[in-house]
């Protein structure tokens, strides 16, 4: 599918929003785009070029719409963090891209991850930010307006983007209900959560759990330690348990909104727990995440909360 909007799961008002400012030619210079992570802002931003682009305002056939969905527009630069930053190198990179002289009647630069852009860097580009070349656009993509330097914001319109909601992913995409809840709205964790590998350790993560009510304290470590083999599972494996706790929490108290709606038996089996231990049990869930974060060895990080959950 060439026409890369028909891809887009919402933002529909923003969309128009910014199709009818092209219609007028009243395009701003600069556009910060903000909304929590993986919810398709960059998608959005690809989309909206596409659609900027192409002489006939979005028909995926172009020569202009084929390039820009193949990432290879010449008059289209990506910009993403090299490392923990953007840097000085790629602000250069920028003014060179724009030095050159263009052969569409618009131009866009996309930078993604904004916040990221160090000091020098972001100096680097005020001035071409605030007086770009004529028909030269920067789009800037960060979780929130607050992360990123004052100096790049006031240069730029603001755009906010929404969590996706479920009637909006279900419209695109046939999905169980664990995953929809358990994404909250965001696009990215949805492809993760989909794949067969990340099913079979949420599998995996809750059959320890109930095993852990029965086996032996041993055969419990013994079972983590065969589960968390690198740093990513371990942080699903405590994420997985976290959600745990938080529908354990609302199924005793009758609310409705639980994210893994398939493991109800299982919820049923642990509702004997006092509130009490639930949220000890989350804090320490909270810490071994932390832990496993700042590199603590994985299956050490998980010994307290094994310990206060089997006894």
């Amino acid at each position: 599918m060439a026409l890369i909007a028909d891809s887009l799961i919402g933002h529909q008002e923003q969309l128009q929003k910014l199709k009818d400012l092209l219609q007028k030619d009243l395009l701003s210079h600069a556009y910060l785009f903000v909304g929590s992570q993986g919810i398709g802002k960059k998608l959005f931003a690809r989309a909206f070029c596409q659609i900027s682009m192409c002489q006939n305002r979005g028909c995926g056939k172009c020569g202009d719409c084929l390039k820009i969905e193949s990432n290879q527009h010449e008059s289209l630069l990506y910009i993403e963090p090299d490392g923990a930053q953007i840097k000085i190198s790629q602000a250069q990179d920028i003014h060179q891209f724009l030095n050159l002289k263009s052969t569409t009647p618009r131009r866009f630069v996309i930078i993604e991850n904004a916040h990221q852009m160090n000091v020098q860097a972001a100096n680097s580009l005020l001035k071409v930010m605030e007086e770009p070349p004529q028909n030269t656009h920067f789009i800037l993509i960060s979780p929130t307006e607050q992360s990123v330097l004052k100096t790049l914001r006031s240069r730029s319109q603001l755009i906010r983007f929404a969590p996706l909601s479920k009637e909006q992913i279900q419209s695109k995409m046939n999905l169980p209900d664990w995953i929809l809840n358990a994404s909250h709205g965001r696009f990215d964790m949805i492809q993760i959560l989909m794949t067969p590998e990340m099913d079979n350790l949420r599998k995996k993560a809750f059959q320890i759990i109930q095993n852990s009510q029965s086996l032996s304290l041993k055969q419990t470590f013994s079972d983590l330690k065969e589960t968390v083999r690198d740093r990513e599972t371990a942080l699903y494996v405590i994420l997985c348990w976290m959600q745990f706790l938080r529908d354990l929490s609302f199924y005793k108290s009758n609310i409705p909104t639980i994210i893994h709606a398939d493991h109800l038996d299982l919820l049923e089996s642990l509702k004997s727990l006092p509130d009490e231990k639930i949220f000890s049990l989350f804090e320490i869930a909270k810490q071994v995440e932390k832990d496993i974060q700042g590199n603590v060895d994985r299956v050490l990080a998980f010994e307290n909360w094994t310990l206060e959950y089997t006894t």
